[in-house]
C-alpha cells in the first residue's frame, strides 16, 4: 500500500497536521511526533482525506502524550472509519472530538481557535488538502 502524505506546521501554539489515506512513514511519524512533544503547542487539529493508518506504537505514544501534556484535539475527516477510531481514543482519557469537513468550523470553535489564528489555520489545512486531494 502506498504510504500517506503526511505534513504539519504550527499556527502560534496549534499543530495543524493533514494526511492522505495510508500508512505513516516511520521518517513523517517522528517528525510530527517531535512536534506533539514541542512545549510551544498547546492544540492539535490533524485533518485526513481517507483513513490514515497508524500502527499500535504509534498510537499508544501520541495518546500517552496528548494525555501527560493536556492537548486538546480535534480531527476533520471524512472516514468514518477514521471517526470511529478517534471515539476509541477518547475512552482512553484523551481529549478528542471529531468532525466531517462542513463541521471544519465547529471543530475549530471547540478547540478555540479564533480570529487570526483561525483564519491562517483554515488557509494551511485548505493548501494542504488541496495539494493533495488528487492523490
Amino acid at each position: 500500500m502506498k504510504e500517506a502524505v503526511y505534513k504539519w506546521e504550527i499556527v502560534d501554539d496549534l499543530l495543524i497536521a493533514f494526511g492522505t489515506s495510508g500508512p505513516i512513514s516511520d521518517r513523517d511519524w517522528d517528525g510530527f511526533f517531535k512536534q506533539l512533544q514541542n512545549p510551544q503547542v498547546k492544540r492539535h487539529l490533524g485533518a485526513t482525506i481517507g483513513a490514515i493508518e497508524t500502527n499500535s506504537v504509534q498510537r499508544k505514544a501520541a495518546s500517552n502524550v496528548l494525555k501527560v501534556r493536556k492537548i486538546p484535539v480535534v480531527v476533520v475527516t471524512s472516514a468514518s472509519i477514521v471517526r470511529g477510531i478517534v471515539t476509541a481514543v477518547s475512552w482512553l482519557g484523551v481529549d478528542i472530538k471529531a468532525f466531517d469537513w462542513p463541521d471544519l468550523q465547529k471543530g475549530m470553535d471547540s478547540l478555540g481557535v479564533t480570529g487570526s489564528q483561525q483564519d491562517r489555520a483554515v488557509e494551511i489545512l485548505l493548501r494542504m488538502k488541496a495539494n493533495n486531494a488528487a492523490r
